[in-house]
């Protein structure tokens, strides 16, 4: 707005509260009194400029103020109060607008959004609040980047986007080569991507006959579908903390991938199983989810 509309932005540029924007001021800030007043001003102010502009014919149609908008709508929700202590700020109303300065021939929107921005007279005022928790499907993580998306990884806090690489490794070879690339949503299962990646390396003729990947990939659905493939996928088991590098080492602790179970395709015998060490099971017995398939 400061760009395309300045001086809409000089009109209401007194009235937004613009200390969070100080180099000195972050999120992350530990002491939470002074971090949630300066989220509560945001919101003050994104209600403010919401209210303006809203009804703006072209602000409104601001990829940023539509971002805008959706991250107050997902965040902060108004409630209306009698309390003569709250001296909210209405912004936008049309019923006293200010025409000082501007011709009859000149009298746009852009003079309406100069309007009477301070009703203190008001009896009932807006109180802007922080929902406790955000509500939309799809709720914007940063306003730089809407596609970005929250997510969980072991204690890890991240967002943003996940990147799938593979690479040739082995050792005998000087150099190692990334035979595929892949950009997805922070969200996406690392389950539901193996046979993707699989897929893309047959077709560029890069089919492995061996392929690794840690816990997220290794599971009983993903091995059994790889070996249809032709393609003998290990590492790690779904589940195990343990990295791909882990997994190759000999004292690591025993995986449920370490066991081998073979198919016999007849749902009235028992699978065979046997122990890492070739031992036989003392008992064993089929699960009843395996026998409702």
């Amino acid at each position: 707005m400061r760009k395309q509309k300045p001086d809409l932005y000089e009109n209401i540029k007194s009235e937004l509260s613009r200390d969070y924007l100080e180099k000195h001021f972050d999120l992350t800030e530990k002491d939470k009194e002074k971090a949630k007043k300066k989220i509560t001003e945001m919101a003050q102010d994104l209600y403010r400029l919401k209210e303006a502009f809203g009804e703006h014919n072209e602000v409104k149609h601001y990829e940023s103020f539509k971002t805008l908008s959706k991250v107050f709508d997902e965040k902060c929700c108004e409630k209306e109060t009698s309390s003569p202590d709250i001296k909210e700020e209405v912004i936008g109303d049309d019923s006293n607008i200010v025409k000082e300065n501007i011709s009859e021939q000149k009298e746009t929107e852009d003079a309406k959004v100069g309007a009477d921005i301070k009703k203190e007279e008001e009896s009932v005022r807006k109180k802007i609040e922080i929902r406790k928790n955000p509500e939309g499907e799809k709720i914007i993580s940063t306003p730089h980047n809407t596609d970005a998306q929250y997510t969980r990884k072991g204690k890890q806090r991240v967002v943003g986007h996940k990147v799938f690489i593979t690479e040739t490794c082995d050792s005998d070879n000087e150099v190692q080569f990334i035979t595929d690339i892949n950009l997805e949503n922070a969200g996406h299962s690392d389950a539901n991507e193996i046979s993707k990646i699989e897929d893309r390396l047959d077709d560029n003729g890069l089919k492995p006959d061996m392929l690794y990947g840690d816990a997220g990939f290794v599971n009983g659905k993903s091995i059994i579908e790889s070996e249809g493939k032709g393609i003998d996928l290990a590492g790690p088991s779904s589940g195990r903390s343990q990295s791909i590098e882990d997994f190759a080492k000999k004292d690591r602790p025993i995986d449920i991938a370490d066991f081998d179970v073979k198919m016999t395709g007849d749902l009235n015998e028992i699978n065979v199983l046997s122990c890492p060490n070739g031992q036989k099971p003392l008992d064993q017995m089929r699960s009843e989810k395996a026998d409702h398939k």
